[in-house]
């Protein structure tokens, strides 16, 4: 019964499924939030030192290190453009590009976050400024059009700017198509353009992006994305031959990260079992000494 059970399930569940539907590597598990409010939040400022951020950490190393490693020939400032996509909606894309993009900035690099879907757009709520104008506005007009240097705003984090996706539209592949000079214009500026886009299997607005992309992250939500529909979006990523990253598996709950992060949380705050008891001696330099070396023992287990 569990083995008929397990073959008539159809959904990711772990990095194990995950990257065997996809035929990439999950550089990445990022664990549940723990509440429903941090969802439309910048959880990097609220709680950053959460199991949470700590994963989005981990893979920004992926991600830079990969990005930094890839031949560039040009003289001139040449920034890494990465696309955020998923098979469908709700997976988690928005808030990756969110957070990704808060952690580059956290070691330096300047990032601009992209607010490219253009149908439900987000990214503004999660960074607190205004929808409009910004994308659209700049793609639908021709003559007249913004420049991006007046579009672009600024977010509470210093070193992160947030081009927002201007009016929502139903038909916006045309508009993107026009995208790819945007983004090689922002690409001189910044070190990172993080790239939020409509799922790879709702809408065809990703694949008008995907050959412009340095790197493309897909992303897949535990319990929810099936294996079917991560198949399916492998393929088409892989006809297009565009240069995937990698899977990003949110919602992760097998992942030991929240129980290593607590436990080891709990074992750096309690006190050193020497902290009340001092020397005979009655030296005080003597008792601190000790402390610190228990303490460090501690910290180095």
């Amino acid at each position: 019964a569990a083995f008929a059970l397990d073959r008539l399930d159809t959904k990711i569940r772990n990095k194990a499924t995950a990257e065997a539907a996809f035929g990439y590597p999950v550089l990445a598990e990022i664990p549940p939030l723990q509440s429903r409010k941090s969802r439309d939040e910048l959880v990097a400022l609220t709680e950053p030192s959460s199991p949470f951020v700590e994963a989005y950490r981990g893979l920004r190393t992926v991600v830079a290190l990969t990005a930094e490693a890839s031949p560039n020939g040009s003289t001139e400032k040449h920034g890494h453009v990465i696309l955020v996509t998923s098979p469908g909606a709700g997976e988690g894309k928005t808030t990756t590009a969110a957070h990704l993009g808060a952690m580059l900035a956290e070691v330096g690099r300047s990032v601009l976050v992209v607010s490219a879907d253009l149908r439900r757009p987000r990214l503004h709520v999660l960074f607190g400024t205004e929808r409009e104008p910004g994308l659209t506005e700049m793609l639908s007009n021709e003559g007249d059009a913004p420049d991006l240097r007046d579009l672009v705003k600024t977010t509470a984090l210093s070193r992160v700017r947030l081009l927002p996706s201007g009016a929502p539209t139903e038909n916006p592949a045309p508009l993107l198509r026009q995208a790819g000079e945007v983004l090689s214009a922002a690409r001189k500026v910044f070190d990172f353009v993080i790239v939020d886009t409509a799922p790879l299997l709702i809408a065809n607005d990703a694949t008008e992006l995907a050959t412009v992309a340095d790197g493309v992250l897909v992303m897949a939500r535990a319990t929810r994305t099936s294996i079917d529909a991560a198949q399916r979006s492998a393929e088409l990523l892989n006809r297009l031959d565009t240069p995937v990253m990698g899977a990003v598996l949110v919602g992760a709950t097998d992942t030991p990260t929240a129980y290593s992060y607590y436990r080891y949380r709990y074992y750096s705050d309690r006190p050193s079992r020497w902290s009340k008891a001092p020397r005979k001696d009655g030296s005080a330099l003597a008792a601190h000494a000790l402390n610190s070396d228990t303490t460090d023992e501690q910290s180095t287990v």
